[in-house]
């Protein structure tokens, strides 16, 4: 049996109009629905109420009924003992749909109704109607949505690959046992646990092997200094042979860099399989997770109630290829004036905005050329490998590796995983081989060149409107916002190829030559 929650409470008639709440309504037997006895025909022409289409939500997340009596402004004398009605004229648009009251006859148009402050006099009640409890105290003013609106409702998602020495079938084996193993503070009792487990003959290994295996990635976790991404990285870059199984979840072979290609890049990986679990951490309302302040602000909503240990998530599998930048190359020209200029002013915005730009595993403090490179250069490359591969724009997914500090990193990871077959079938790591990866890259680096927006895109007239944005626009670097961590943000074509008065400050300059 599946529990739910009905919302919102307020339901419509299709046929009449008319608005009440669900227990003014007919019920079926056995059934859950609500039905108009007036507009129905006995039990073969039932007219089932529908839930109306406008809500409150705030910015914290909350969600109310929309306060149909408040915004009708009835007559002072009126009862309220009859129903209410809204119902579109002739015309479209929100002016033409009237909320009216069949008592006092006050009537009053839905138009102006999603005004930031239409609806302040009502306030935020703080409820939650997807969590079982008492309401939150909120003091955010809400505002009127759609039920079914694309700003209703944005997920903030955590997600990390599966790999060494997470990814080794023994792990896997550990796996069912490992919250017993994590919960024992010394290697006496994660002895005698092995033993009444019978984990030896179980793993086929002596029991101080596993004890070994089970400090080791005790530590791994309990380490301050260590992240998700720099042991995705250090994994990535790791030339050594890995022992593969038929059971492998991460498999990565190492190719040698086109001779054309080794000024600008020092490895090319094709993962061939790799695992991704994604983990809903939350989400927000109103504003997308761009706006917000990050995995600790009030404004992102939780998906459980407290006391619950676990997040609903999913694994997916699929390939990729892993593409690390020339460290030297990057250093050198990370010192353009033309580029630090043009960096700045994307860094002052986001300063601005509070460093509210939170992507999924890693802390950006800053922006810097290296950032708004890599992750522009991982834009034109998607939009290539989507060409040559036959994989959809939305298919493809980027991983962004970029720090300056005292592990810098500087790599990109572009790969699908899908739930189906489709991100297992080899045709994008196959775009890894070095032929087939030299002509990619040249023809991305050669389509950013020219963009059908310019001038205004090169001269950033069209992101005039986002200011964390400089040369790009739908016709040449963003891409579905599945496929970006950075929410399309961060971007600026000049740092591939340059502008049109100066080419050479492009990082792919010389190789457009």
């Amino acid at each position: 049996m599946l529990l739910a929650v009905r919302f919102p409470r307020w339901l419509q008639c299709p046929k009449c109009h008319i608005l009440r709440q669900e227990h003014n309504w007919q019920r079926g037997t056995n059934s859950a629905a609500r039905y108009c006895s007036a507009c129905s025909e006995g039990e073969e022409h039932r007219v089932h109420v529908v839930p109306s289409r406008f809500i409150l939500a705030c910015t914290n997340g909350h969600l109310d009924e929309f306060p149909w009596n408040w915004w009708i402004q009835h007559a002072k004398d009126c009862k309220r003992e009859k129903d209410i009605k809204l119902e579109g004229r002739d015309k479209a648009g929100f002016a033409n749909l009237i909320l009216s009251c069949l008592e006092c006859g006050a009537n009053k148009p839905m138009d102006g109704c999603f005004g930031r402050d239409a609806i302040r006099g009502v306030g935020c009640h703080g409820r939650r109607p997807w969590i079982a409890g008492p309401n939150e105290t909120c003091t955010r003013v809400p505002r009127t949505v759609l039920r079914g609106g694309s700003n209703l409702y944005f997920a903030v998602n955590a997600s990390a690959l599966d790999i060494p020495p997470w990814s080794e079938h023994i792990q896997q084996r550990l796996g069912t046992y490992w919250r017993h193993f994590r919960d024992q503070s010394n290697d006496a009792d994660r002895l005698k646990l092995i033993e009444l487990l019978k984990l030896e003959s179980t793993l086929g290994m002596p029991a101080q092997n596993i004890l070994k295996l089970v400090k080791d990635r005790i530590a791994i976790l309990q380490s301050p200094n260590e992240t998700v991404r720099w042991e995705e990285y250090l994994q990535l870059t790791n030339e050594r042979p890995q022992a593969v199984t038929e059971d492998s979840e991460f498999r990565t072979k190492h190719e040698v860099v086109p001779a054309d290609l080794r000024p600008w890049f020092s490895r090319l990986v094709r993962v061939t399989r790799l695992r991704e679990v994604r983990a809903l951490v939350g989400f927000t309302r109103i504003k997308p997770p761009s706006e917000s302040a990050g995995p600790d602000s009030a404004t992102l909503c939780e998906v459980k109630p407290a006391g619950l240990n676990w997040l609903p998530a999913i694994e997916v599998r699929g390939e990729g290829i892993f593409i690390q930048f020339n460290e030297s190359s990057l250093a050198r020209w990370e010192q353009s004036e033309l580029i630090r200029t043009r960096t700045n002013q994307i860094n002052q915005a986001f300063i601005e905005r509070g460093r509210s730009l939170q992507p999924d595993g890693y802390a950006l403090s800053a922006v810097t050329p290296r950032h708004v490179l890599l992750h522009s250069f991982a834009h034109v490359l998607m939009r290539q490998l989507s060409l040559d591969c036959g994989y959809s724009h939305a298919a493809l997914r980027e991983r962004l590796y970029i720090d300056t500090g005292e592990r810098p990193m500087a790599g990109i990871l572009i790969y699908t995983a899908t739930p189906d077959s489709e991100g297992t079938l080899g045709g994008l790591s196959r775009q890894g081989r070095p032929a087939r990866f030299a002509e990619a890259v040249h023809r991305s680096v050669r389509s950013a060149v020219w963009c059908s927006s310019d001038p205004l895109c090169i001269e950033a007239v069209q992101s005039f409107s986002e200011p964390l944005n400089q040369a790009a626009c739908h016709s040449c670097l963003l891409v579905p916002e599945t496929a970006c961590e950075l929410f399309n943000l961060l971007l600026d074509r000049a740092t591939l190829v340059g502008t049109p008065q100066d080419r050479g400050v492009g990082f792919f300059s010389n190789l457009l030559t």
